[in-house]
């Protein structure tokens, strides 16, 4: 399976992407970045999914992806069938209500 890993050890950001050539490294830059590869990190894992089915394994209380914006990086995919998306993201949407409450 497809994964990507990001570790924040210190201030420090690391992405590691396989099958990519070679790992993305940020030193303690300034916090506004962590968010940003964070953002990144998910976004090329929904796209690297087979299934949109394949999002609940990866799927954390810390996403930093809306349901919407999953909803939208999945719809890249013209392989992912648009019902299989909704679905994935409404168990998501209402995963994340129930917490809310």
């Amino acid at each position: 399976r497809n994964t990507t890993t990001i570790n924040n050890n210190g201030g420090g950001v690391s992405a590691a992407i396989p099958g990519a050539p070679l790992s993305i490294v940020v030193g303690a830059g300034p916090p506004s970045l962590v968010p940003q590869w964070e953002r990144l990190a998910q976004v090329v894992t929904v796209l690297q999914l087979e299934h949109p089915s394949d999002w609940a394994i990866y799927s954390t209380d810390s996403n930093v992806l809306s349901p919407e914006e999953l909803e939208q990086t999945m719809s890249l995919r013209v392989d992912f069938q648009r019902e299989a998306i909704q679905a994935i993201c409404q168990k998501i949407a209402s995963k994340e209500k129930s917490q809310a409450e």
